[in-house]
């Protein structure tokens, strides 16, 4: 396979290339596989903050994206860092406080690829970029969902060796990688 030239960078809320790649989750090759998700009122808002959500507190939400030689966006990776909500000393967002981890933190993750820049690498060496993020070196499980049916998302994660494949809830399969223990954790 050629590799084509790939850049990924993290970018943060109010990057004008959210309004691309919001584009790209609003087309129905992509929506089909979303279950309901809305792109701009997630990642527009809530890239770079933390709060209770439930049983869990994320500690973040973060995005990254590849773009090719000619700058243009082609992939996408975001998602969110979260530890069970318990293990949180803050109910409330503040930048100089940080929650106490006593367990692990795991990072929940969407992807997806241009139209048109499909099936050259793309997707996997952008996942493969924000797998060895510094901004993920705390992070101890990556997980993600897929529909069953979406052969080229599967094939994208499978051609990732490290994830664990199960049946989840419905038509769904859950991957999920467990990175080598970087600290202990007080569980």
């Amino acid at each position: 396979m050629t590799a084509y030239p790939l850049r990924v960078k993290q970018i943060h809320a109010g990057s004008e290339v959210l309004d691309e790649v919001e584009r790209w989750y609003s087309t129905p090759d992509v929506s089909q596989w979303m279950d309901g998700f809305k792109f701009s009122k997630y990642f527009k808002s809530k890239l770079g903050t933390s709060e209770d959500v439930g049983d869990e507190f994320r500690l973040d939400a973060l995005a990254w994206i590849g773009f090719d030689a000619d700058e243009c966006p082609v992939a996408f990776v975001g998602g969110e860092i979260r530890v069970p909500r318990m293990t949180s000393t803050s109910k409330s967002h503040d930048a100089n406080v940080s929650p106490k981890v006593q367990g692990p933190q795991t990072f929940g993750f969407i992807y997806a690829v241009a139209k048109g820049y499909r099936r050259r690498g793309y997707g996997t060496r952008t996942l493969a970029a924000v797998l060895a993020s510094p901004s993920l070196h705390d992070v101890d499980v990556f997980s993600c969902h897929i529909d069953a049916a979406n052969k080229a998302s599967l094939q994208l994660i499978r051609g990732l060796d490290r994830f664990t494949e199960t049946r989840a809830a419905g038509n769904k399969l859950h991957f999920q990688y467990e990175r080598p223990s970087i600290r202990r954790h007080d569980r």
